[in-house]
Parts: structure tokens; sequence; C-alpha cells
């Protein structure tokens, strides 16, 4: 029993660990982004 709650608690945790990494390279790209579309 303790050992599917763990598993569920990794599969809950996992999809926002991407969620922030993306929000965060979104911050990351969005200045070279809008310099590339100058440069355009």
């Amino acid at each position: 029993m303790q050992e599917s709650y763990a598993k569920g608690q990794v599969n809950l945790t996992i999809p926002l660990v991407l969620i922030t990494i993306h929000e965060q390279a979104e911050v990351a790209i969005s200045p070279l982004r809008e310099s590339w579309l100058n440069l355009l």
C-alpha cells in the first residue's frame, strides 16, 4: 500500500517539474526570439 502511494506521488510531481522547466525555458528564450524578429 505504502509503495503504490509513493509511486502515485512521484507521478504527480513529474508533470509539475516539466511544466516549471518549460516555463523557465520560455522566459529565457523570449528575449532571444524578439531579437531574432528584429533582425528579420
